[in-house]
């Protein structure tokens, strides 16, 4: 064997070689994989959560809109005025038994910015027969978008599609 084989002066060293990277800009295997995945599985998906997150906002456990607030209270001064708002009232049934509901408006004047007094235009559609449309509110810095909304509470408005959506599953008089 020797004899076919010729002997190395040194024994052979192989460095292993450098893996192969990624450019920045290029769509990676797990993207590839995500994006051309099953739709019909992924909208499913999508639909079994929103159905699953609608439900726990029906019993109260969760408010998607609470999340996606400021955690700071808006101060209230003369730039306060346009700002979208809803607060949650509280409604007598004729039998006698309350619910609580949101209801949208747009900050129309400061009353007094110390006591963060307000005017607030109520959008028609969540005011009741015979209710004015607008009132002087009382914004109270404990009321802003608190864990457990309670009657009074109040946050930021973000817009009528929302609006639709979310009271499509609340009881209206």
């Amino acid at each position: 064997m020797a004899n076919e084989l010729p002997i190395p002066v040194e024994p052979p060293i192989k460095f292993p070689s450098l893996p192969e990277l990624q450019l920045l800009g290029t769509e990676s295997e797990l993207s590839f994989v995500y994006a051309t995945g099953n739709e019909d599985e992924m909208e499913e998906f999508k639909t079994s959560a929103h159905a699953e997150q609608d439900k726990l906002e029906q019993k109260g456990k969760t408010d998607r809109w609470s999340a996606k607030q400021s955690t700071i209270m808006p101060t209230v001064d003369d730039f306060f005025i346009g700002f979208p708002i809803e607060m949650l009232f509280q409604y007598e049934e004729q039998d006698g038994t309350s619910y609580v509901n949101w209801c949208h408006g747009i900050v129309e004047s400061v009353c007094n910015a110390k006591t963060n007094c307000v005017y607030v235009k109520w959008s028609q559609g969540c005011l009741n027969p015979g209710e004015q449309s607008v009132t002087k509110e009382k914004l109270l810095s404990s009321k802003w978008n608190p864990g457990k909304a309670t009657k009074g509470a109040w946050r930021q408005y973000f817009g009528e599609m929302r609006f639709q959506l979310r009271f499509s599953c609340y009881k209206r008089i």
